[in-house]
This record gives structure tokens, sequence and C-alpha cells, in this order.
């Protein structure tokens, strides 16, 4: 069975919950809630000792999850029945982690834990831009920030494109495809994903054929709209503080530039004697869930816990 391309499912669940080694009173916080796949996992091993703190920079992904009732929220300690957690969402990039425990008067906590990839409702929303054939070019994943990818393609220079193609998507034609998206704008905006991937197709010299020759080029935008790699750095440059003695912070990354900002950054907190890797080895997913869901197969798992 393949899961439904409408259908999210949450990647590499159970190795997660594992590793995370949840005790019922812990205080836990998601950085990217997204539909609350692993999020519904973690709050079902809480008591009504423990607390959940979710975070997400898409407020969509917030505001779904409290219409659905997929995770009930209560901002105080008292809880609607025994075993249900404290639980609080709130609207925020996972940079902005430290100010959100500070206004909640949370010294330290247990567990942290972050999934960066998109889900698939994301993907799949027109009005996101982030598919192929969409018939608009956002790729925000906070809707609420001022600069959209159509903006990009169609004012930057032709060698900013070429570098951030070059940079963020280890596109090895971004020269050609910086040159054509220059030309073609020339005529009139580009003002859909449909048309941009078109265009990076008909620039394209080689390119896999069971992979879109427009996905370095996306995944570039992306980044670059959403400073991906800078909200991760400076992400990762508070989670030391953030965790209690014996914490754990899990992240799942999906591809291999933010992949290696994690395990390097890992790799000097241990040398600083902050804190331990718990899996030296990166954790894939199995064949079986591969299969399953085909999205997960780029997908890393690292965790390091605070000495």
């Amino acid at each position: 069975m393949t899961i439904s391309s409408t259908e999210h499912v949450p990647v590499l669940a159970q190795e997660l919950i594992d590793l995370l080694q949840l005790e019922p009173q812990h205080i836990v916080v998601d950085l990217t809630l997204g539909r609350g796949g692993h999020a519904k996992l973690v709050i079902e091993r809480l008591s009504k000792e423990g607390t959940f703190i979710g975070l997400d920079a898409d407020i969509t992904q917030i505001a779904a999850l409290k219409s659905m009732g997929l995770i009930n929220q209560t901002h105080t300690p008292q809880t609607h029945t025994e075993s249900q957690a404290r639980t609080v969402l709130l609207h925020s990039n996972f940079d902005k982690v430290g100010q959100v425990l500070k206004s909640l008067n949370i010294a330290c906590v247990d567990r942290i834990y972050a999934d960066l990839g998109l889900s698939s409702v994301q993907l799949l929303d027109e009005k996101r831009g982030f598919s192929f054939q969409s018939s608009t070019l956002d790729m925000r994943l906070d809707p609420s920030s001022p600069h959209t990818a159509e903006e990009v393609v169609n004012t930057l220079t032709e060698a900013d494109l070429n570098e951030i193609f070059e940079q963020y998507g280890e596109e090895r034609e971004a020269s050609r495809i910086a040159e054509a998206i220059v030309t073609s704008r020339k005529t009139h905006p580009i003002n859909t994903a449909k048309e941009l991937s078109e265009i990076v197709r008909q620039a394209k010299r080689n390119h896999f054929k069971k992979v879109h020759p427009a996905t370095q080029v996306f995944q570039a935008l992306r980044i670059y709209v959403n400073d991906e790699f800078g909200t991760l750095k400076r992400m990762l440059q508070q989670i030391p503080q953030l965790l209690c003695a014996h914490g754990r912070f899990a992240i799942i990354t999906f591809h291999s530039l933010e992949d290696r900002i994690v395990k390097n950054t890992f790799k000097q907190w241990e040398k600083d004697g902050i804190c331990k890797r718990i899996n030296k080895k990166v954790v894939s997913p199995q064949w079986s869930e591969r299969k399953v869901n085909p999205r997960a197969r780029s997908a890393h798992l690292r965790i390091i816990e605070k000495i």
C-alpha cells in the first residue's frame, strides 16, 4: 500500500519516539508542528504533569490543528482529563524558541525536536506555490513574510540567481537556468510555479528522469525565500542552554546541505563537552517506510543529549 498524495504521514515517527525516551512528566517542545503527526504521538506519552509546547512558522497549520481538535489546547496547568498534558500551540518560527520559553517562564525543557520537511498539505496547496504545477509562485513558509519566490525570480540579477541555485540547490546548470529566467522575464513576468518549472526544464541539458528537472531550483528558492539555513543556525545556537541536564534534542533533515549544518554543529557540541551524540550514524527510514511513503526516502534523523 502506498500513501495517498493528499495524506500527511510523519516521517521516522517510531524511531523519533524511541530515541527521545519520553517520560510522562517531561516538558517537550515541537519546533515544527505541521499537521501534528509527531506531536500526537508525543502527547500520548505525557501525563497531566507533562507539558507540550508546539511551534510553527505557518499560522495556517496552527489554525488547522485547533479547528480539527487534533491537539486540545489549554494555556493553564489545569487539564481537561486526568491523563492530558498541558499543551500550548504558538505561531512562531523556531529561531524564536528561546523567547517563547522565556515568555512562558520555562527555564529549561527535557526534550526538543524538529522535522524540517514540508507537510503534504503545504506541498499541495495551490496558493503556496511549492508544487511544480502551482498557479502561484509564493513559497513562503510563513504567509505573513514580505518576500515571495515570484519577487525573487523577477527582480534579482542573473548573477544572484545563479548563486542561489548553486549555493542552496547544488544545481550544476545554475548559470544556464539563471540566464533563461532573465531572458524569459524580459517578455513578461514569471508569475506561476508551472511557468518557472517549464523554463527550467527547457534550459537544462541533463537531468535524471525519475526526478523533476526543477527540483533543485525550487529547493533553492524555498530555502532563500525563507532564510532556512540562517533560521536553522540561529535555532541550533540556542538548544544547549534550553535543554535541562540529560535533555535530548532530535532533528529530521531532508537534504544534504541542512543535514551537514546539523552534523557539524553536533560534532562541535561534542568536542566542546556540551552534549553527546546518541546516534553517531544517522538514522534513515527503513525500506518498508520508504515503500509506503516515498517522501521519507531522503529523511535523516540525528539526536544529541546534553551532558
